[in-house]
């Protein structure tokens, strides 16, 4: 499948690459696991890939996970080209604390070693 969830070190990643109706329920679910861990210290990285557009039914669970994150101590990164990264800025979570939109996964990694 072209969507999936990894474990990796400070991070849960999840690689989406839409590819039919399954992948969006797949990553629906994944997000909706996510939120409902309890405990969980990881941070959260979505990443698109070249992913140029999302729906509202892929949208609607990052929100949800977003605001689940906003109590605590957990970001969500989101990995997305120029135009997803437009797109997402158009919503209000983009402005949220917790949330950062990265245009490639070097400039993700380059974040994380400044840091």
């Amino acid at each position: 499948m072209a969507t999936e969830r990894i474990e990796n070190g400070n991070f849960v990643y999840v690689n989406y690459s839409r590819q039919g109706n399954k992948d969006i329920d797949r990553f629906i679910a994944i997000l909706s696991a996510i939120r409902k861990e309890q405990g969980s210290k990881k941070d959260v990285v979505i990443d698109f890939g070249t992913s140029k557009a999302i729906t509202w039914l892929e949208i609607g669970p990052i929100v949800r996970l977003s605001l689940s994150l906003e109590a605590s101590s957990r970001f969500l990164h989101i990995i997305a080209c120029e135009e997803l990264s437009f797109q997402l800025s158009s919503i209000s979570i983009t402005n949220l604390d917790h949330l950062t939109i990265h245009k490639s996964s070097q400039a993700f990694t380059d974040q994380l070693n400044k840091n």
